[in-house]
């Protein structure tokens, strides 16, 4: 999630910035509570790894536009 926040420039277009913006906060909440022991079989941690393939899934669209 990390990299990809750092590629996002102010040239990128605003719909493909937010979405890709979206996607690596959820990695990174996902990747903040796997650290501290979270499985993913908890009920918020599904839900957030969830969330994060539906924003991949949106990205991806974006993408191939």
């Amino acid at each position: 999630g990390d990299y990809l926040l750092s590629q996002i420039s102010a040239d990128t277009p605003a719909d493909l910035a937010d979405a890709a913006r979206s996607f690596c906060n959820t990695l990174r909440l996902i990747g903040v509570n796997a650290l501290a022991g979270t499985p993913n079989a908890d009920e918020v941690q599904a839900a957030r790894i969830r969330d994060a393939e539906t924003s991949r899934n949106k990205l991806g669209a974006l993408c191939t536009k």
